[in-house]
């Protein structure tokens, strides 16, 4: 207090005239009008600029819950998706109508933020924010709001290991959307913008534009999920088959959240591929 009081009294002169140039401008601005006009528009001025730093400070602060609330409301459109369910109706042959419709779930979602992200490797890997605790497992599917994104490889308690489309081990299936001809997506390390479409016939019509989307044939992802679009494509000597040059849709170098993609009858898949394979 005892240096407060000092300062004061050292610097007094100052705040003094600092008091007074303040009454001289007010007394101006009352007495004329004036200068009683641009002073008011300049106090509201330098309010609005004022309030506007303040809206934007909360906005910024903000953003996490609007972000999350976002990827809540996109996670429950997902999930009333038609591809999702499966018509589990029974049909009986007599003279009965048939039985009322049973809908089952077989695609659940989830979100989560991704950790990090690489682009420059020929296997590019992502980490997202959830793991085993959360009910993520190997070969679970990764979309964003643009497009797939990747499939899950490996996870830990909090977090998930995803490999990117952009790895050469990358095998998608996806299909024309015009026409189903499906085949594999991979990437041939030379863009981070760009997968290859490989195995479709030659005698299929193609044109740059056409949309790619995932097939149902994927273990990873429904289908109709956006994959991308073509930009080129060519024919491979001594086959039959076109290359077709896929641009992305999803912006893989600039992901912040995804969502996770449960197929819900994949064990039994599994088991039944496994009885094939033992045979």
């Amino acid at each position: 207090m005892r240096y407060l009081l000092k300062f004061l009294s050292d610097n007094y002169f100052i705040f003094l005239f600092i008091i007074l140039e303040i009454i001289c401008l007010l007394l101006i601005s009352n007495n004329n009008r004036y200068y009683n006009s641009a002073f008011m528009n300049h106090s509201r001025q330098v309010t609005s600029k004022v309030y506007e730093s303040q809206t934007n400070i909360l906005k910024y602060f903000t953003l996490g819950k609007v972000n999350d609330s976002l990827m809540a409301d996109n996670k429950r459109l997902h999930e009333l998706l038609d591809q999702n369910y499966v018509n589990n109706a029974i049909r009986i042959d007599s003279a009965h109508d048939t039985v009322d419709n049973i809908f089952e779930q077989v695609y659940s979602y989830m979100d989560a933020y991704v950790v990090s992200n690489t682009t420059d490797r020929a296997k590019n890997f992502i980490i997202i924010d959830k793991g085993l605790v959360h009910g993520v497992k190997k070969n679970m599917g990764i979309f964003n709001d643009k497009g797939i994104v990747g499939t899950v490889v490996g996870v830990s308690n909090n977090y998930a290991l995803v490999m990117s489309l952009l790895n050469t081990e990358s095998r998608i299936s996806v299909k024309l959307k015009k026409n189903d001809y499906f085949g594999n997506l991979e990437w041939d390390a030379k863009s981070s913008e760009y997968c290859i479409l490989s195995k479709i016939p030659n005698h299929v019509k193609v044109a740059k534009g056409d949309t790619v989307v995932t097939s149902t044939y994927s273990s990873f992802f429904p289908g109709n999920l956006m994959v991308g679009t073509i930009q080129d494509f060519h024919e491979i000597q001594g086959s039959n088959l076109l290359e077709l040059r896929v641009r992305l849709s999803a912006q893989i170098q600039a992901l912040n959240h995804v969502h996770i993609v449960n197929f819900l009858r994949r064990d039994e898949i599994q088991k039944l591929e496994e009885t094939v394979a033992d045979e």
